[in-house]
């Protein structure tokens, strides 16, 4: 029982004496569980509390939950790396006092211990004051209206629990395992890591360039969302593995470089900083690569996300002309009017009247391309080898909804394309020829005429009716002897209108009865949808995506700040020593200041150099990404991510200033 509070009592002064070191170590375990537990919390209070649109929501916080889980083990195991360093010379101490290696275990036990149980009941008991402020925070954003009912989820305190048992035996197994496997000598020799020159790998760093310079060109050539979905990740790989070799064998063959430069070296504060920088960034590499990568996460992290959220407006705009859309596909032609009857029924039965309605056919033609201009008609699973995709429509319905006049005879076909290379004066598909008339198309109209699923090469507005029939016709006719006679997905009526009152119809408009409404007529009904249905479903999604960002933004953020500390107090201790021979060798105050200022500027702000690098090579990558979420305003995105860059680079400074203040106490002070 006495050996028990003795190292009870050792762990705890070992604690209190490197308050230093454990204080911020503290403050991010408790704040990252903390985080955790209301996360887990939010999401309880969603899906027991009969909230609208809950089972959504509810899945969106739990993938987050569980990549948050991720990023948590990952960040307190990196920051104990930290830790653990500073504390092995102490060890060493003890070794040579005559401890065993199973007394520091013991004690090391008791700190873990004594480290978790504080955490957790920190983050439990400031979760539970939280919680509810958050999951209010959340229905505010989603626009959803709920009452203040405090109550703390057994199932996310205990999940809490788990994970926090979880992640700081890991961090036991860690410590024991790096002590144990150390000698005293050892460990004296490793609190002194980094004084070595480090030698420069030239075919490394090469590599490491290229890796890159690679993710950089990979991010550039993604101009569509379908390269977007598959490049982007890969992109990313290679950014984040070329950051990291050129932190470390970049930087230092660009050091060697610049000592080879005897114009340059030998300069009081250059000599010093260049010097300095060459064997401390070996241990430095992977810290300022680690800020440099999390850095640039925040940015595309908040920028996305509040250009997502923000954006309301606009990705409703890209799905919606009207209040309601609806679509459907047929085995044959329909006249456009039974649809609109159908539309005008239902509206008569909702107390309301159809107002500025569009309905028009579609037909999605599938050709094999024989010469220039010249295609035949095909079933899209026969080949794929020159295969062209067209929009086509009845010229008389693309007057009606676009109140853009088209004065042509008979044998001309008017055509819209953005792909430059398809030039042509006149098309021949099968017997049919037309002359070529190229017509513009206003932006507001592209994205519905053109069948953004399928990529067609061109938009063909035909003479009339009886072609568009003709057409239809053979392309049936070529899939039958292929055995495809079913033509559903080849014609499409599509349906846009808004209604005299749509707050008095809403109620009445609820999409799922709208929809059964619509299936009575409609076998294969493809679409239907509201603007009101559409929002809701808009803020239950990217609301709960911006409100788990802001999680991951926050410990991002708190990861970045206690690395950038912990940076600050390992170079404090190793340049005091070198703050004092500098002294005794004839070198002034003044002058070792200015030149550890230089040295501390210098490596401070490459993270954040490369990090903004980082983004603006990927802002053309992450337009295309936020297209597959429907959001084109990238004017939007552009000035998200120019107000996240300065806000994140004017916090950078405050905690370059306060950390500093560190580093500088460390080195003045007197032993």
């Amino acid at each position: 029982m006495n050996n028990f509070f003795l190292y009870f009592k050792m762990a705890a002064d070992g604690i209190r004496k490197n308050k230093t070191l454990y204080f911020p170590y503290l403050f991010s375990c408790s704040f990252t569980l903390a985080l955790l537990y209301i996360l887990l919390s939010v999401e309880d209070m969603i899906r027991t509390g009969e909230v609208r649109g809950a089972s959504k929501m509810s899945s969106i916080l739990c993938m987050c939950a569980l990549l948050y889980r991720i990023v948590a083990v990952i960040f307190l195991f990196y920051v104990n790396s930290f830790l653990l360093k500073r504390r092995k010379k102490e060890f060493s101490i003890y070794r040579i006092l005559g401890m065993e290696k199973r007394h520091i275990r013991t004690m090391l036990f008791f700190e873990v211990i004594l480290v978790g149980t504080f955490c957790t009941v920190v983050a439990v008991g400031s979760g539970a004051l939280l919680s509810q402020l958050m999951f209010l925070v959340l229905l505010k954003i989603v626009h959803i209206p709920s009452e203040l009912t405090f109550r703390i989820p057994f199932d996310s305190v205990l999940s809490t629990v788990i994970f926090s048992a979880f992640i700081f035996s890991l961090v036991l197994l860690y410590d024991l395992f790096s002590v144990s496997k150390t000698s005293p000598a050892d460990l004296l020799r490793q609190s002194h890591e980094g004084e070595k020159e480090p030698r420069s790998h030239r075919i490394l760093a090469f590599l490491s360039f290229l890796c890159l310079i690679g993710g950089y060109l990979t991010a550039w050539n993604i101009v569509s969302p379908d390269e977007a979905f598959l490049l982007f990740l890969p992109a990313v790989l290679l950014v984040i593995l070329g950051t990291f070799g050129v932190m470390l064998t970049g930087s230092i063959s660009l050091l060697k470089f610049l000592r080879r430069k005897e114009s340059f070296f030998y300069r009081p504060s250059n000599f010093i900083a260049v010097s300095g920088m060459i064997y401390r960034m070996k241990q430095n590499a992977a810290g300022l690569a680690t800020i440099c990568i999390l850095s640039t996460a925040v940015l595309i992290t908040v920028s996305t996300c509040t250009s997502l959220f923000f954006g309301e407006e606009s990705i409703l705009r890209s799905r919606f002309i009207r209040e309601v859309a609806v679509s459907s596909y047929f085995d044959e032609p329909v006249s456009p009017e039974w649809m609109s009857q159908i539309a005008a029924d239902y509206a008569a039965k909702s107390g309301v009247k159809v107002e500025n309605e569009v309905t028009f056919q579609r037909m999605d033609l599938t050709c094999v391309e024989d010469s220039k201009g010249q295609f035949s008609i095909s079933a899209w699973e026969q080949t794929y080898e020159n295969m062209e995709r067209f929009s086509c429509f009845v010229r008389e319905d693309f007057e009606k909804i676009t109140g853009y006049p088209l004065s042509g005879t008979e044998n001309e076909v008017f055509f819209y394309t953005e792909d430059d290379t398809a030039q042509y004066d006149e098309i021949q598909i099968d017997e049919w020829s037309f002359s070529l008339k190229k017509v513009e198309i206003e932006q507001e109209w592209k994205r519905f005429l053109s069948n953004e699923y399928h990529g067609e090469k061109m938009i063909l507005i035909l003479p009339n009716q009886e072609v568009f029939n003709q057409l239809f016709h053979r392309l049936n006719d070529v899939r039958k002897v292929a055995e495809l006679s079913d033509m559903t997905y080849s014609y499409e009526l599509i349906q846009y209108y808004d209604l005299s009152d749509y707050n008095l119809a809403s109620e009445n408009y609820e999409i799922n009865a709208l929809r059964n409404y619509y299936l009575n007529y409609c076998e294969h009904l493809a679409t239907v949808d509201t603007l009101s249905a559409a929002r809701e479903d808009f803020y239950q999604i990217y609301g709960s995506i911006f409100f788990a960002g802001l999680f991951f933004v926050a410990v991002f953020a708190i990861a970045t700040v206690l690395i950038i500390y912990y940076k600050q107090v390992t170079e404090g201790y190793e340049d005091k020593e070198r703050f004092l021979i500098m002294q005794r060798v004839g070198m002034s105050d003044q002058e070792i200041k200015k030149a550890i200022h230089h040295q501390i500027i210098l490596v401070f702000f490459l993270p954040l150099g490369m990090s903004l690098l980082h983004t603006a090579v990927a802002f053309p990558a992450l337009c295309q990404v936020l297209t597959l979420f429907k959001l084109k305003d990238f004017h939007l995105f552009g000035i998200c991510t120019g107000i996240t860059a300065v806000l994140f680079g004017f916090l950078y400074l405050i905690v370059y200033f306060l950390t500093a203040k560190t580093y500088y106490r460390i080195v003045k002070k007197k032993d």
